[in-house]
């Protein structure tokens, strides 16, 4: 079965065709950093070139939530995809009031180790970690919405990862090839798990599902399912007294070793 995937040629392509609103006005550099303001608010942009944006971003980069040009003040509301590619950055703190991750926005940055999501975050959009894969770990945000198409695809030093409350929907690809991830945490607010979400993750041991209904899995019609390549007989955790729902459901059925351990008072504290 054809593996679920992306190209560093669609990644490009995305960003080239993409129009950014960002893209208006002069730009200012302060402290390392490259901005536009648009709407009174700054968005963090690339240098005119791209040996530049290597040298700025790189190692250790603090965003602040906020800039002053003149006696005006402008918060820090977008990302965009300044960071794409800026193999040399290993560090990043970002803007409090950041709402989302940009598609593509540290796509290729093979070196980033460390990386604060803040909990103002309700949508990692498309390819946003695609192959970081010096990340070793992530805290997902806790009133994060929404993880699009392979978000973190090639993460592939991620031992451990918990979805936290409020997501709803896990995309297409959105974990494919984090091989090393031992231990996966699911809310119970999920409700559907993309194709291929989780294809490759043939480290995988053991998942923790808090949905009392299982959500659905997508991978009909001979595309990869959401769990392609991992092994049916690891440990599958769940509900008490659900076990006869996940036996019964597509997809979930094929997992072999149901332990029905989990209680509502527990929360997801594993």
């Amino acid at each position: 079965m054809k593996r679920y995937c992306v190209t560093v040629l669609t990644v490009f392509l995305v960003v080239c065709l993409g129009k950014l609103s960002a893209q208006v006005g002069a730009k200012y550099k302060i402290h390392r950093i490259v901005y536009q303001i648009h709407d009174r608010c700054a968005y963090v942009v690339s240098p005119d070139t791209y040996k530049e944006r290597l040298l700025l971003y790189s190692g250790s980069v603090y965003v602040p939530d906020s800039i002053h040009i003149g006696q005006n003040v402008h918060y820090v509301k977008d990302i965009t995809q300044a960071f794409m590619a800026c193999k040399h950055l290993k560090e990043v703190r970002l803007p409090s009031g950041l709402t989302y991750i940009a598609n593509c926005a540290f796509s290729g940055c093979c070196a980033l180790q460390e990386i604060i999501l803040p909990d103002s975050i309700t949508c990692i959009y498309r390819l946003a970690f695609l192959n970081c894969q010096s990340l070793r770990s992530i805290k997902l945000p806790a009133n994060l919405q929404k993880i699009k198409d392979s978000a973190f695809e090639g993460c592939d030093h991620f031992k451990s990862v918990e979805i936290p409350q409020h997501v709803v929907t896990i995309e297409d690809g959105a974990f494919a090839g984090c091989t090393r991830l031992k231990r996966l945490i699911i809310s119970q607010s999920v409700v559907s798990i993309g194709k291929y979400a989780f294809g490759g993750c043939k480290g995988l041991k053991e998942i923790y599902v808090y949905a009392t209904i299982p959500p659905a899995i997508k991978g009909e019609n001979g595309l990869p399912s959401a769990f392609d390549g991992v092994r049916k007989s690891i440990a599958v955790h769940i509900p008490q007294g659900t076990k006869p729902l996940y036996l019964q459901a597509k997809e979930w059925s094929s997992f072999t070793n149901y332990i029905d351990d989990l209680k509502e008072s527990q929360g997801q504290d594993k």
